[in-house]
């Protein structure tokens, strides 16, 4: 018999679901192409709402690399992050992220990577 989940992993899963329902929400509004002016109470909500999802959702995948079982050798939590879900985790939150690292200073890798999560934005959200 499995034991029951706590509390607080109900709750977060719960948090998870909403996070995602509104990550998908916003990205299919942007999709839309409605125009919003910079600096409008619109586009300064949409922008919070994204540095909160995805804080959640790096925060949610640090937990899980964190909570991974350690194995002796090679394939310790490399396995988490190399599996599926590992892989949808950090493809959800890389391009956010270079985007953000990116400046003048930047390594050449880091400026690349961040021209291609530009341009692939939305289908790496979805």
């Amino acid at each position: 018999r499995a034991p029951s989940p706590s509390l607080l992993a109900i709750l977060f899963e719960r948090l998870s679901i909403c996070a995602t329902v509104l990550s998908v929400a916003q990205t299919l509004y942007r999709s839309m192409q409605r125009p919003t002016l910079e600096g409008s109470a619109l586009s300064e909500g949409d922008a919070m709402l994204e540095w909160a999802t995805v804080l959640f959702f790096t925060m949610e995948f640090l937990l899980r690399l964190y909570a991974a079982p350690v194995e002796p050798g090679l394939w310790s939590r490399r396995r988490y992050v190399l599996s599926c879900a590992g892989l949808v985790d950090l493809l959800t939150i890389a391009p956010f992220l270079l985007q953000k690292c990116r400046s003048e200073g930047s390594s050449q890798i880091v400026i690349d990577l961040a021209a291609f999560a530009d341009r692939h934005d939305e289908e790496l959200r979805l």
